[in-house]
This record gives C-alpha cells, sequence and structure tokens, in this order.
C-alpha cells in the first residue's frame, strides 16, 4: 500500500459548493485503509470525522482531506485542509454551544499529535496515528 506518495487516490478533494459527505469520506478511510489493522482504520476514521467536521462547522470551506503512511514505524499522517488561514482549533471549547467541543479532546486521546500548518490562503490541521508492528 503506497498512500504516502501524493496520487489522485490518497486525498479526497471538495468544493465549495459541495455538502459536507462524511458517509463517503469514512467509506473512502476504510477503503484506503483497508490493508491496516482494523482499530488504526476506526481511529482514523474518528479523527477524519472530528477534524473534517471543525473545518465544515468552524472555518470558511473545507478544502481537502489527505492520508499519509509514514516511513517505518513513524504513524499515519491525516491532514484537513481548509479556507480560514486565521482561525485556530480549541480544545475543549465550541462556539456552536456549551454541549459542544469535545472532538478534539477525542482527537488528543487518539492521536500521537496534532497541530496547524498556516499558509497564505489555508491552513492544514494535521495529526499523526501511531501504527502499531
Amino acid at each position: 500500500m503506497n498512500i504516502g506518495t501524493r496520487t489522485p487516490d490518497s486525498e479526497f478533494d471538495f468544493t465549495p459548493e459541495q455538502a459536507p459527505p462524511l458517509a463517503r469520506v469514512r467509506e473512502w478511510v476504510r477503503d484506503r485503509l483497508r490493508a491496516l489493522h482494523p482499530d488504526l482504520v476506526g481511529d482514523t476514521e474518528l479523527v477524519v470525522t472530528e477534524l473534517t467536521t471543525n473545518a465544515i462547522e468552524h472555518t470558511s470551506g473545507l478544502l481537502a482531506v489527505r492520508l499519509e503512511l509514514l516511513p517505518g514505524d513513524q504513524g499515519l499522517r491525516v491532514e484537513i485542509d481548509d479556507a480560514s488561514p486565521h482561525t485556530s482549533p480549541l480544545v475543549g471549547r465550541s462556539t456552536l454551544g456549551t454541549w459542544r467541543g469535545r472532538g478534539l479532546v477525542m482527537v488528543e486521546h487518539v492521536c500521537a499529535s496534532w497541530g496547524v500548518r498556516r499558509h497564505s490562503d489555508h491552513k492544514t490541521v494535521w495529526a499523526r496515528l501511531p501504527v502499531a508492528a
């Protein structure tokens, strides 16, 4: 499996007119990772769903979802691009109500690390999941 190379099947692109197809994104994740352990696939689905939902609800638009299997035992990298380079994800807080805001808490517990890379016209929220030997 070579999902680490930037190929058409390693990225799920969105257009601004599209409704967020979270079920299709999860199916895409399962299809790309079918050779990996089911626990890793499930954890990746959770992370992709949470980060994608954040981009949909808290930014100017979701742009792309990428997966990259890192060399050796470095893990699996998830990247979510959105159109709001100046906003930051907030752990445990939501602008949509007090009953929200737990997604990044789950991401923190599942992932080895996560962070944000800013670009002039978008940002990338990334997460690295451990891959068991």
